[in-house]
């Protein structure tokens, strides 16, 4: 409700400074408006983002979920394409290091996050995931050679 409000109050004081204002400070009007607007987009409180992961039949599925209600898929690749699945650090990596990456963690630090390296469509890519044991377990009966524990 709070996120709405500010975005509404950025639409309405630029409108306000115009018609409100008097003759020679439409111009101040506008610009202190403007620079509010700013402040309060600054501000903004961000929405809760959450990332699911659906493995189904090899394809592994990247979801971001804003707000507990709002789907996005992100990103879809196939443990075909895939290169490596290993943990954050690993040395199977260590050939990879150049490669851009996309982050659909948690971002928690405590918890362990993995890379994936896949064939994407310009290239290789790297992504970073928060897998839990289950996940890693059906992936590892797929196909047990790409994925690492090290």
């Amino acid at each position: 409700m709070r996120r709405r409000l500010m975005l509404a109050a950025c639409v309405i004081l630029p409108i306000l400074a115009l018609v409100a204002v008097p003759g020679a400070f439409k111009i101040l009007g506008l610009l202190v408006a403007v620079i509010a607007d700013i402040v309060m987009i600054y501000f903004l409180p961000n929405p809760h983002i959450d990332f699911e992961y659906v493995f189904v039949d090899g394809q592994i599925d990247f979801d971001r979920i804003i707000a507990e209600n709002a789907r996005k898929n992100m990103c879809r690749t196939d443990l075909e394409k895939t290169e490596v699945v290993a943990p954050e650090g690993s040395h199977y990596l260590d050939g990879f290091q150049n490669l851009p990456i996309q982050d659909y963690s948690s971002r928690n630090e405590e918890d362990r996050q993995y890379i994936i390296v896949a064939k994407g469509e310009k290239g290789n890519i790297k992504i970073r995931f928060t897998p839990d044991e289950r996940l890693l377990d059906q992936m590892k009966t797929k196909s047990r050679s790409k994925i690492k524990d090290e």
